[in-house]
């Protein structure tokens, strides 16, 4: 499978060699995830509208993932992996949210992640000095890249997907939701 440029945008890092599983993670002992669109780290940050989440000049080494064989080992692009970040319900998975990306935590891991690099070839080891495209096999109404998106909203992290609703599309939601509770608010 070919992997359109325009999403191969991600770079762990905070380790050298290549991308390993971390069945075990302890507190701040994972990965950074650099985004070269907004040439800033993705970290997790408390108090955000959806998914907690933010973008920002400083690195936190938070991210791991887990294989399925629960093996600590290197990962390979095309490979199924549970995606964590930091401790408590770590791990993401593919889930409605009313604001933001659709992404939940969840305790256990889930196995719906993949990397690729530009060729889209599988089986290959995943270098930490070079840019991939992550994947999540869950997404409606079918599997896409997870893209650096603009929101325009405070609060909301700049993530989505190819297939996500523009910034104009949320915002009319967003409009008539609140016309709907304002309504509703008149009538008592």
């Amino acid at each position: 499978m070919k992997i359109n440029e325009e999403v191969v945008m991600w770079k762990f890092g905070g380790r050298s060699g290549n991308l390993k599983s971390n069945e075990h993670y302890q507190n701040n002992q994972g990965y950074s995830l650099y985004c070269k669109e907004n040439r800033q780290f993705l970290i997790w940050e408390r108090g955000q509208l959806s998914i907690n989440f933010n973008f920002s000049n400083t690195s936190q080494q938070k991210f791991h993932l887990s294989l399925p064989d629960n093996q600590e080992r290197e990962i390979l692009t095309g490979e199924p992996f549970a995606l964590g970040n930091g401790g408590g319900d770590p791990y993401l998975r593919y889930g409605k949210q009313n604001f933001g990306i659709n992404l939940k935590w969840v305790a256990e891991p889930l196995y719906e992640w993949k990397i690729f690099d530009a060729s889209g070839v599988a089986g290959k080891p995943i270098s930490l000095s070079s840019y991939y495209a992550i994947y999540n096999t869950k997404v409606k109404p079918s599997a896409d890249f997870l893209i650096f998106l603009e929101k325009y909203y405070p609060r909301v992290v700049d993530l989505g997907w190819p297939s996500s609703p523009s910034a104009l599309d949320t915002a009319i939601k967003v409009g008539k939701t609140g016309v709907k509770i304002g309504s509703a608010i008149a009538q008592g």
